[in-house]
């Protein structure tokens, strides 16, 4: 089939057949959104999670550091875990007057965060200066206890970041 000639040379001005632009990556599309909403909440979770118990991890590292110590006679190894707890709840409770307690004030503190009067009556009665009596005797393992216990109950609210805090310089 033979074309007219004015249709032919009309054909011929016509410009070639081009590609619609690439689709660009700016936004994405809905769907990579929703994607990257669902990574980035349990993400941020996880981290906060993270660095929300890492002073206890410290501390508790630290307890078990103090636990592990055999060189410490019952004096020594009360004394630590009270310089341990004190220093951790002046990290973790920034509004409370804790440096300045001693005696049964500061037993009285430490049992007002856990359930019933276990420093006050029970073995950490020791932290609040009974150690220094003659002939004390010191439960290791149930003041060791107590004071996981008590560090694990306590919710650090501080502003303070990392664990030098628990740091020694040896």
């Amino acid at each position: 089939m033979k074309l007219p000639s004015d249709l032919a040379e009309r054909l011929s001005e016509l410009r070639p057949i081009h590609d619609p632009p690439p689709v660009s990556w700016w936004p994405p599309a809905p769907g990579w959104w929703v994607s990257a909403l669902i990574l980035a909440v349990p993400a941020c979770f996880l981290l906060w999670r993270f660095f929300s118990g890492r002073m206890r991890r410290a501390a508790l590292a630290e307890l078990r550091s103090i636990v592990g110590r055999s060189d410490l006679d019952d004096r020594d190894y009360a004394s630590a875990l009270s310089i341990l707890l004190k220093r951790y709840a002046m990290h973790c409770l920034p509004g409370e007057d804790v440096a300045s307690l001693t005696g049964s004030a500061w037993l009285e503190f430490l049992d007002s965060r856990l359930d019933g009067d276990a420093f006050q009556k029970g073995p950490g009665r020791v932290l609040g200066g009974e150690v220094y009596a003659p002939g004390c005797r010191v439960d290791r393992r149930a003041l060791a206890s107590l004071a996981e216990r008590w560090i694990k109950k306590v919710q650090c609210r501080s502003g303070m970041k990392g664990p030098g805090l628990f740091r020694r310089n040896r």
